[in-house]
């Protein structure tokens, strides 16, 4: 492949066209036509345009030999919508949906993962001051536009925390503004962006430019440009931009569970060029493709990932579709939750108090 640069506007304009939300709308239709001319249709679409059958092993000459005799043409719409959505769950990509007008198909990837996630025990325990709670918190966790944010006093540090829930949600300048300012005194700056499913990509980099002085090269996108499985066009390559007048560039660790998808899945790539930064928790469940798709002769809609991401890794890129690892590996303790511990933020605030310290 050729190499280029691009701007980041360039990108999201010609590149991650589906990844302006991670559920896009489909139009309804579902009128009876041939069933052998749909599945030949959809195969050979998915065949010709799909983006990751090397980096997930898959044959898709077998996944044509296995479901290819189960096609009848007198099974009903349904019977052939579940078929149809069996096919499409071996590509093992959230990206990738078909929709009729009674149903849609739809990759789960955190099925096979703890959930690493406690919502209630977070606010009892960390989040808001009551007898529960491990801090002696000076008042209530602050919520500035999707952030919620708050400041834990630990042993003679003071070590920031922001939850991001989901980057569907755009971060104005005097939302990054106004809550890095809140965290100028700490020690370090946990980001916890589990259970984020994804979003708006553009909004990654609100966060992303504001914690670095520099700029990065953050991660490569090829675009499948002919019908071959290796077919891909030129590399464009994203940087950051590190703008605005409040950074935190003091150590930063961000968390992250299976249920962090698509856009952050991008968040955690992105973040690997930073030094300051560090993943704890668990891989991300990937979702770097971005999708676009088309209409069956039947009406029904579908979509599949169409690009490859990678970030820097050496002289290589990491492909990180099927998830960015963590730097530390850190699940959830049964016996810590049951005592009211998050495992992965005093896992985090560890390392900052250690980081702190070098």
């Amino acid at each position: 492949m050729n190499k280029h640069s691009f701007s980041f506007g360039t990108i999201i304009m010609v590149v991650l066209f589906g990844l302006s939300s991670c559920e896009k709308p489909f139009m309804d239709g579902d009128p009876d036509y041939n069933h052998r001319e749909n599945f030949e249709y959809l195969w050979n679409e998915v065949d010709q345009k799909y983006s990751y059958f090397d980096v997930k092993n898959i044959n898709w000459g077998e996944v044509y030999t296995e479901y290819s005799p189960r096609v009848n043409t007198n099974m009903t719409n349904e019977a052939f919508f579940n078929l149809m959505f069996e096919m499409l769950g071996t590509l093992r990509d959230g990206h990738v949906n078909l929709r009729s007008s009674f149903n849609v198909s739809r990759y789960n990837i955190s099925y096979d993962a703890p959930e690493n996630y406690n919502g209630r025990l977070l606010e009892d325990y960390y989040l808001e001051p009551n007898e529960l709670n491990h801090f002696d918190l000076a008042e209530h966790s602050y919520i500035t536009g999707p952030l919620k944010h708050q400041l834990f006093p630990v042993n003679g540090h003071l070590i920031g925390y922001i939850q991001y829930g989901s980057f569907s949600y755009p971060i104005s300048d005097y939302d990054i503004d106004y809550t890095l300012n809140r965290m100028r005194p700490t020690t370090g700056l946990i980001i916890d962006v589990r259970q984020n499913g994804g979003g708006a990509i553009t909004n990654i980099f609100q966060m992303i430019n504001r914690l670095t002085e520099e700029k990065h090269y953050l991660y490569g996108t090829v675009i499948k440009d002919g019908p071959e499985h290796d077919a891909f066009g030129e590399l464009m390559k994203v940087y950051n931009d590190p703008e605005g007048s409040i950074k935190y560039t003091k150590p930063v660790v961000i968390i992250t569970n299976r249920n962090c998808y698509s856009a952050t899945t991008f968040f955690a790539a992105a973040l690997k060029a930073y030094q300051n930064v560090t993943q704890i928790g668990d891989t991300t469940g990937g979702g770097a493709g971005a999708p676009h798709g088309g209409q069956m002769p039947n009406g029904w809609y579908y979509r599949f990932s169409v690009t490859r991401s990678g970030y820097p890794n050496g002289d290589t890129l990491y492909d990180f579709e099927t998830g960015v690892p963590p730097d530390v590996y850190v699940n959830m303790d049964p016996s810590d939750e049951e005592n009211g511990h998050d495992t992965m933020i005093d896992t985090a605030i560890t390392l900052l108090i250690s980081q702190s310290k070098k």
